[in-house]
């Protein structure tokens, strides 16, 4: 990773982005959303472009927060769904017109009931 900025580095090598930002409450950190949003982009970009796993169609993101990675992953052509504790967020995010649970996994109501393809939690991924 190479600095850029105060508290942003770079990998050169597949231009993933990461901040050390000090330690906050997480989705009011506004100066993250760039990084988010090109992360969760770079995130969505290889598991769509370089996996090639046809049928991976419905995905999870647990900790949705506010949305951002839901907003990319539908705008790439998946079917994201999102599960959040916090009720703000949740409510929040569903007033955007997401799909969010509100709840914690694996137990949410509803989230029993659904497949996902993929399950998100912050940056990793895992695919069924």
């Amino acid at each position: 990773m190479r600095p850029i900025a105060e508290y942003y580095s770079v990998c050169d090598a597949c231009r993933y982005m990461l901040s050390n930002e000090p330690a906050g409450a997480g989705a009011e950190v506004v100066s993250l959303e760039a990084v988010r949003e090109r992360n969760f982009r770079f995130i969505c970009e290889v598991i769509k472009e370089k996996l090639h796993i046809p049928n991976l169609k419905k995905v999870l993101d647990v900790g949705s927060s506010t949305g951002h990675f839901l907003d990319i992953a539908n705008d790439l052509g998946f079917d994201a769904t999102g599960l959040e504790a916090d009720i703000y967020l949740a409510n929040e995010t569903q007033q955007r017109g997401l799909t969010v649970i509100n709840g914690f996994f694996p137990n949410a109501g509803g989230l029993g009931e659904q497949k996902y393809d993929m399950l998100c939690s912050g940056i990793i991924c895992v695919i069924k």
